[in-house]
């Protein structure tokens, strides 16, 4: 079957259109110095090929930054360090740990929400139920399951710890980190690795096409004694 072929530019749009067939576009924001067909799996023959590009504007300034999640000061935190980020359903959900000072200062989980794709965010919270005055409490590391739509966050409380390991802890959200449920540790469930610091940053659900669908996958790290060597 022959096929007219078109591409049509106007500003930072590319249309293609398949004379007899579909057409689509695609944005492109860039200076096209070639073009190539590509077949799959086939031979491609076209009776016409033309190309149109409308003239493009002039550059503008660069586009504005994107917005800070998490600002020093904010919440009356001022440091945050070791961020998160969760594409969790409807929102967004950020993490990091709120510092008064260094890795073993007392440290809090915070969070931000964001409904519209990251351009705002609300303010600055401590995860419920995860600290009490003078913890020490970080490394926070998430997954969002789409089956269950459950938001997973895993950390660990250094608060009686000055060096390595601590206690390592699971909490979830059913409302994709607006509310969350109590905290459980999981320590009893990692034998000789309980206490490692999970992550930080994201784990990952196993997908359908796994041998185990949907198991979640933490990395973690910290000391411990494997064939009597620490």
């Amino acid at each position: 079957q022959w096929l007219n072929i078109s591409l049509t530019r106007a500003a930072s749009v590319l249309t293609v259109s398949l004379v007899g067939g579909s057409s689509f576009t695609v944005p492109i924001g860039f200076e096209v110095s070639g073009f190539a067909l590509r077949p799959w799996r086939s031979t491609m023959h076209a009776r016409s090929f033309g190309v149109c590009a409308a003239k493009l504007p002039a550059p503008g300034g660069p586009p504005p930054p994107p917005p800070t999640v998490f600002t020093p000061g904010e919440a009356g935190v001022p440091v945050y360090r070791i961020p998160a980020l969760c594409n969790a359903g409807p929102a967004l959900v950020a993490f990091a740990e709120g510092r008064l000072g260094g890795d073993f200062s007392i440290k809090k989980l915070m969070t931000k929400r964001s409904t519209d794709g990251g351009s705002h965010w609300t303010p600055a919270t401590v995860i419920p139920g995860t600290w009490q005055d003078g913890w020490c409490v970080g490394q926070p590391t998430c997954a969002y399951d789409p089956n269950s739509k459950v938001l997973f966050l895993q950390f660990q409380n250094s608060t009686a710890h000055t060096e390595v390991n601590g206690l390592t802890y699971q909490i979830t959200s059913r409302t994709f980190g607006e509310t969350w449920e109590a905290p459980t540790s999981i320590d009893k469930y990692l034998g000789q690795y309980h206490g490692v610091f999970p992550g930080p940053g994201n784990a990952i659900v196993l997908s359908n096409r796994s041998k185990y669908p949907g198991r979640l996958v933490f990395s973690a790290w910290g000391v411990t004694t494997l064939k009597g060597r620490e």
